[in-house]
C-alpha cells in the first residue's frame, strides 16, 4: 500500500513522458539553446559597453538630412554584434572540430572571416568619417569577389556548373543586393536588428529540418542571438545605433549563408527559400532600385540617380500611415514573419511546392499593390508619357514578340517545376521545340504582332485564342508522339505528361491573354484614375459628380478617357443617378453616391467643383434643381452632349498648326 502511494507520488501519470523529452531536448539540441544563449547574454554586455564607450571616440550620429532621430546617438554599434558572433561561433567551431571532428562549422567561419573584415573596416570609417557611396560600392565588388574565391559563390544552379566568370557576376551581383538591402532597411530603430533576427531564425529553421545541418543552423542562431542582444538597445527609442558597421555586416552575412546553400540547390525551393526569409529588405532595395530609374527616365535632367537617397523607402511610406516608429517597426516585423511563414509551407505543413509558390504570388501581389503605389504612379507616368510618342508605340509594337516570349519560358518552366517537381527534365532539344516551337511560329503566321494591342477589338482576342488553341494542338501531337516513342518523358506515366501540358496551355492562356488585358485596361482607365488620386497635395485638380449613369454616361467616360494623355487635371468623385435600383452601386467603375435630392449630403461627404449633366434630356424641375445648388455653392455646371457635324469645329486646325513645322507661317 505504502510503495503504492510512494510511487503515485514520485511519478505522476504522464511524467515520464514530458521527462524524456526534456532529457532528450536538454541532451540532443543542447547547443540549439545554448550558444544561442550564450551569444544573446554577451551581446547584451558588448553593446552596453560601446554605448559607452563609442561616443568618446567620435561615433556619434547627429541628427540632420534624412535621419530620423531627434538626438545624437552613438553610432557603430554593429561592432558588438560582429564581436559577439565571431566569438561565440569560434567557441563553437573549435568545440565541434576538437570534440566532434566535425569541420563544418570551423569551415564556414574561416571562409567568413576574410571579406568581413573588409566590411566592418570600411564600415567602421564609414560611420566615423562618411565614405563616397562610389568607395563603399568598390569595397563591396572586392567583398564579393573573395566570398566567390573563398568558395562561398553561385557554382552551380539546379545541379548545373556554370561558367567561372558567370558565377563570379551573380556572386557579386548578390553580395551587393544583400549589402544593400539590409543598409537600405536600416532607417528606423531596431528595423534592421529585428529583421535580422527574424529571417536568421527562418533560415535556421530550414536548414536544420530541410537540410539537416545542425552545425550551421548553430551558427545562424548565434547571430540571432548577436542581433536579438542588440535590439534591446536599438528598439525605439534608440540608444545605439548599428550604423553601416552592422548593416553591412548584417548583409553579408546573410549574403555569405545563402549563397552557400543556394549554389547547391537542386530544387525550386531551395533556390526561393532565401529570397522570402530576406524578403522584406530585398523587396525594400527592388522597390528603391525601380523607383529611382523610373524617376530618372522621367526627368532625364535631374541630379539625382539610382545611388541617391530619398524618403520613400518601405519604412517611410508605412511610417506616414501609422505616423509613430514604434508601430512601424511592429508593422514590418509582422511581414517578415508572414513570408518567413510562407517560406516554411513546405516544412511545417509537409505541403507540396506548389502550395508555397501559390502563396507566394499571392503575397507577393498582395504587397505591391498596398506598398507600391509611389512605384506604380512613377511606372503610370512612365507609360503615358511613352503612349504620347509615336516612336514609343512602334517600340511597344516591337517589343511584344519578344513580352511574349518570356512569358513562354515562364510558362515553360513553371510546368516543368510544377508538374515534373525537376526543371531540369524540360531543357531537351525534343521537349524545347515540342513544347515551344507552335506557340513561336503559330502567331506569327496568323498575324497576331500586326496589331495594335491597345487598341483592338473583341474579334482580335476571339483570334488570338484560336491561334494559341491550334498551337496547343498540334504541340499536343508532337509531345504525345515523342513520348509513346520514348524520346520524352519516358521515365514519367502519361496522365503525368497529358496533365503538364494541359497546364502549360493554360499558363500561356494566361500570362498571353493577361498581358494583353492588363495593357488595355491600365491605358484606358486604371493609369489616368491612379495618376489623378495619388499626385501630391500641391497639385490642383477638378473634382467632377456626373449626373445620371446610363449610355450617355459611358459615352461621356470614352471621352473622358481620351483626355488621359492631354494633361488634363480633372478626376471624377462619383456619379448621381435617380434610378433607386442603382443606389449605392458601382457603374462605370464609380460608385452612384445618391439621386439628385442628396446633393447637399453628397456635398458635404464627397466634395466637387464642377458638375456633369450627361443624360441627352432630364426634366425642367432637375435642371432647375441641380442649376440651383451650383450657383449656391459657386459650382461650376456643364452639360455633355454628342453632335456630328458637316464642318471641322472651331479650333480643329490649332493643334495641326502647332504640331507641323511644315506649315508656313504668315
Amino acid at each position: 500500500m505504502n510503495s503504492i502511494l510512494l510511487g503515485a507520488a514520485v511519478a505522476p501519470p504522464g511524467f515520464s513522458i514530458w521527462k524524456n523529452a526534456l532529457h532528450q531536448l536538454v541532451t540532443v539540441y543542447s547547443d540549439l539553446l545554448f550558444y544561442p544563449g550564450a551569444a544573446l547574454l554577451i551581446s547584451l554586455v558588448m553593446t552596453f559597453v560601446c554605448i559607452r564607450l563609442l561616443p568618446r571616440l567620435g561615433f556619434i550620429d547627429i541628427p540632420q538630412g534624412r535621419h530620423a532621430h531627434e538626438k545624437p546617438t552613438p553610432s557603430g554599434g554593429g561592432l558588438a554584434i560582429a564581436f559577439t558572433f565571431f566569438l561565440v561561433a569560434a567557441v563553437f567551431a573549435l568545440r565541434s572540430y576538437y570534440l566532434d571532428r566535425n569541420a563544418e562549422a570551423l569551415n564556414q567561419i574561416m571562409r567568413f572571416i576574410p571579406p568581413a573584415c573588409l566590411i566592418l573596416i570600411t564600415g567602421i570609417i564609414d560611420d566615423r568619417c562618411e565614405l563616397p557611396s562610389a568607395i563603399k560600392l568598390l569595397v563591396q565588388i572586392a567583398v564579393g569577389m573573395l566570398v566567390y574565391f573563398l568558395g562561398g559563390g553561385f557554382y552551380s544552379v539546379f545541379g548545373w556548373q556554370i561558367p567561372c566568370w558567370l558565377g563570379l557576376l551573380v556572386t557579386v551581383i548578390w553580395v551587393i543586393a544583400i549589402i544593400n538591402a539590409f543598409n537600405l532597411i536600416d532607417g528606423l530603430d531596431g528595423l534592421a536588428a529585428g529583421l535580422a533576427g527574424i529571417s536568421s531564425f527562418t533560415l535556421a529553421t530550414w536548414y536544420f529540418f530541410n537540410y539537416h545541418q545542425p552545425h550551421l543552423a548553430i551558427i545562424i542562431l548565434i547571430f540571432c542571438g548577436s542581433c536579438l542582444g542588440f535590439l534591446y538597445y536599438n528598439f525605439h527609442p534608440a540608444k545605439i545605433f548599428m550604423g553601416d558597421t552592422g548593416s553591412m555586416f548584417i548583409g553579408l552575412f546573410f549574403a555569405f549563408i545563402s549563397t552557400s546553400q543556394v549554389s547547391k540547390a537542386i530544387s525550386f525551393a531551395s533556390l526561393v527559400f532565401p529570397l522570402l526569409a530576406m524578403g522584406v529588405p530585398l523587396f525594400d532595395v527592388v522597390l528603391a532600385i525601380w523607383r529611382r530609374t523610373l524617376r530618372k527616365i522621367n526627368n532625364p535632367h535631374s541630379a539625382n540617380g539610382i545611388m541617391a537617397g530619398d524618403h520613400d523607402h518601405l519604412h517611410h511610406r508605412i511610417l506616414k500611415r501609422t505616423g509613430s516608429d514604434r508601430k512601424t517597426t511592429l508593422f514590418i516585423y509582422m511581414l517578415a514573419v508572414l513570408l518567413s511563414l510562407v517560406a516554411l509551407v513546405p516544412i511545417v505543413f509537409n505541403t507540396n511546392l506548389s502550395t508555397m509558390i501559390f502563396l507566394l504570388v499571392m503575397a507577393g501581389a498582395v504587397a505591391v499593390i498596398r506598398l507600391a503605389d509611389i512605384e506604380l504612379l512613377d511606372s503610370a507616368t512612365m507609360m503615358v508619357k511613352g503612349l504620347n510618342r509615336p516612336s514609343k508605340r512602334s517600340l511597344l509594337m516591337l517589343a511584344h514578340p519578344f513580352i511574349d516570349l518570356a512569358m513562354l519560358a515562364v510558362a515553360f518552366g513553371l510546368c516543368g517545376i510544377l508538374t515534373f517537381n525537376d526543371i531540369r527534365v524540360m531543357f531537351t532539344l525534343p521537349v524545347i521545340t515540342a513544347f515551344l516551337a507552335p506557340f513561336v511560329l503559330f502567331p506569327v503566321i496568323a498575324g497576331v504582332y500586326k496589331t495594335f494591342w491597345l487598341r483592338v477589338g473583341i474579334n482580335r482576342y476571339l483570334m488570338l485564342f484560336k491561334t494559341l488553341s491550334l498551337a496547343a494542338g498540334c504541340g499536343f501531337i508532337m509531345v504525345y508522339v515523342l513520348f509513346q516513342h520514348k524520346m520524352i518523358f519516358a521515365e514519367y506515366p502519361e496522365h503525368t505528361v497529358v496533365s503538364g501540358y494541359i497546364l502549360f496551355y493554360l499558363l500561356i492562356l494566361l500570362f498571353v491573354f493577361g498581358e494583353r488585358f492588363t495593357m488595355r485596361y491600365m491605358e484606358s482607365f486604371v493609369l489616368r484614375n491612379f495618376y489623378l488620386h495619388n499626385r501630391g497635395r500641391d497639385e490642383q485638380y477638378i473634382r467632377l459628380l456626373l449626373v445620371g449613369g446610363g449610355p450617355y454616361c459611358r459615352l461621356y467616360f470614352n471621352s473622358f478617357f481620351c483626355r488621359c494623355h492631354s494633361g488634363s487635371t480633372y478626376m471624377v468623385v462619383g456619379i448621381l443617378d435617380d434610378d433607386r435600383q442603382l443606389q449605392h452601386w458601382n457603374v462605370y467603375g464609380f460608385d452612384v453616391l445618391g439621386t439628385t435630392r442628396d446633393l447637399e449630403k453628397i456635398y458635404d461627404s464627397h466634395p466637387f467643383d464642377h458638375v456633369v449633366i450627361t443624360p441627352r434630356s432630364v426634366t425642367p424641375e432637375i435642371n432647375g434643381q441641380i442649376t440651383m445648388f451650383c450657383r449656391k455653392k459657386s459650382i461650376g455646371l456643364s452639360y455633355f452632349h454628342v453632335d456630328e457635324s458637316g464642318e471641322p469645329p472651331r479650333d480643329f486646325f490649332k493643334k495641326d498648326l502647332m504640331k507641323s513645322s511644315s506649315v508656313p507661317k504668315d
